[in-house]
């Protein structure tokens, strides 16, 4: 289905992510005070983060997308009423309405996300800045219409964007269809037609505890950070002001993504980003925090945290079917929490600069500045974050067992499971495995070892095409042939043991072979050939 991406991302309907966008600027001066919104957003992050193993899945079911689209379209209508003044500004309903209008613009992101979840990070990072730069066109253009058909289209947008998100399903589903198809063609002309439901299907769903411990939190904290600071400085801000930010932050994403396609990745991401949220930072501390330069330049680095943690988590949900809704869900709620308390942070010293005049808002910008690239530094220092991005199992020691398989011994494809978990180091784990105490390398060593991973990576590439392996067993495929056992394999792609087993079964089954030599063999590095 990858031929399939440049065509799908090009279509408007996946720009429906920006109609939220819109929707969202347009209502903004008659929502609920923002610590209250802060507060509906955290409330319900958590609780579709922990009602992820439901049978409430959002592009799944149709009558709750409805109740959706229904929800956003009546709270827009009795905030357009208070609008127009034929409702009442103040009371319970305009509460209600205002609270509605939160929960839904969040249901509809979440919603998005499983969209997202299902595409490669170089669409989603294009799919996304298409569409915030889609939404800031659209917001601008509303503005120039008369008050009635702003109205109008503030009731439209919600349930536009919701149809939108069905569309871009049932287009995802049609590839995906067509793509099963043309494996099951190519299996059943090699003569290893696959059998039984598919290999995604059989994996048992983890518990929520150990989706707690495999969550990225080194991740999500720097964005927290972010988030943190500009809740301190957008209390003063205005909606144009928003969504300006917002647009220049798809602008940079766009060309982001499109310039770095054939090896986007969330490392690569990182070091294109970051900097420039630093330095939206840094902007702020120069010109003050109630600035206009401050000010579009901390709503710039807002949404570029927002687009950042989308990217970054519905990547991993991408590469290793983790639950969207619970990653999603639980980074959402953790930037709420730190925007709620960079702008109580930001309240309590404007109260406080009265009495201590010594003291100003730019320290606590400076502070937050330092941890953010603490946070920053600490994180790309961990070797390992670098590897499982590029589908690598951390580096470190093999376990010694009691009991191996001899080198180079046929094994039965009915005892691969058993003898996988016991198989000595091939040549490429040992050209690529570091010893208990690991020697100093030099650069030429280094060198070496980064070349026979990228032989390794395009020879494996290769069978995967010529034997039509899905994007999962080219996975399994590569760490198979650099000597990894199924428990490693388990820990990098976070699969459980049935799935690997049943993976390697097929991976053996369609390239015809029955031992770990003959996929050295079949590999043919240069470590298996010394």
């Amino acid at each position: 289905m990858e031929r399939n991406w440049s065509t799908l991302c090009l279509s408007p309907a996946f720009w429906g992510r920006g109609l939220t966008l819109a929707w969202k600027a347009l209502l903004a001066p008659y929502v609920v005070d923002g610590h209250l919104a802060s507060l509906i957003i955290i409330a319900t992050a958590l609780i579709a983060a922990f009602s992820w193993n439901s049978r409430l899945v959002v592009r799944h079911r149709t009558g709750l997308l409805r109740g959706i689209a229904v929800a956003g379209a009546a709270g827009s209508f009795v905030i357009v009423g208070q609008a127009f003044g034929t409702l009442p500004a103040a009371g319970t309903l305009a509460l209600v309405a205002a609270g509605t209008n939160t929960c839904v613009n969040l249901l509809i992101i979440l919603a998005w996300s499983q969209v997202f979840a299902r595409m490669p990070m170089a669409s989603t990072g294009l799919v996304l800045g298409i569409s915030y730069i889609a939404g800031a066109a659209f917001f601008f253009l509303f503005q120039l219409l008369p008050a009635p058909v702003q109205a109008g289209c503030a009731l439209l947008l919600a349930p536009a964007s919701i149809g939108c998100v069905q569309l871009c399903s049932a287009l995802l589903d049609l590839g995906e269809s067509r793509t099963r198809a043309e494996e099951r063609d190519g299996a059943a002309a090699t003569g290893n037609a696959p059998t039984g439901r598919p290999v995604r299907d059989e994996a048992a769903p983890p518990t929520t505890a150990a989706l707690l411990r495999s969550y990225p939190w080194r991740m999500v904290l720097v964005i927290v950070f972010f988030a943190f600071a500009v809740g301190i400085n957008r209390i003063h801000s205005t909606p144009q002001i928003d969504v300006f930010g917002a647009g220049l932050a798809g602008v940079i994403i766009t060309l982001c993504t499109a310039l770095t396609a054939v090896k986007v990745n969330p490392f690569v991401l990182y070091r294109a980003i970051i900097p420039v949220m630093l330095a939206g930072l840094l902007i702020s501390i120069l010109a003050g925090p109630h600035s206009l330069p401050a000010q579009i330049a901390a709503n710039a680095s807002y949404a570029f945290s927002h687009l950042l943690l989308t990217l970054l988590l519905c990547d991993k949900a991408y590469r290793f079917n983790a639950p969207i809704l619970f990653i999603y869900g639980i980074g959402r709620a953790c930037m709420g929490a730190a925007y709620l308390l960079g702008a109580l942070c930001a309240e309590a010293l404007e109260s406080w600069l009265a009495f201590n005049p010594l003291f100003s808002v730019e320290v606590l910008y400076g502070i937050v500045l330092l941890g953010s690239v603490v946070a920053i530094l600490s994180w790309v220092s961990r070797r390992e974050y670098l590897e499982v991005f590029q589908n690598r199992a951390p580096e470190t020691p093999e376990a010694p067992t009691s009991e191996t398989t001899a080198p180079g011994a046929p094994v039965p494809v009915e005892a691969i499971p058993e003898a996988e978990c016991k198989s000595t180091p091939s040549p490429s784990e040992q050209a690529t495995t570091h010893p208990a105490v690991a020697p100093v390398r030099t650069r030429g060593e280094i060198s070496r070892t980064e070349l026979l991973r990228a032989m390794i990576e395009r020879r494996c590439g290769q069978i995967a095409r010529e034997y039509r392996l899905s994007k999962r067993e080219s996975e399994i495929l590569v760490l198979l042939a650099w000597g990894k056992s199924s428990k490693r394999i388990e820990e990098a792609l976070c699969l459980s043991p049935n799935t690997v087993k049943t993976h390697v079964r097929h991976i053996y089954a369609k390239l015809g072979i029955h031992s770990r030599a003959e996929l050295d063999a079949l590999v043919d590095t240069p470590a298996n050939r010394s």
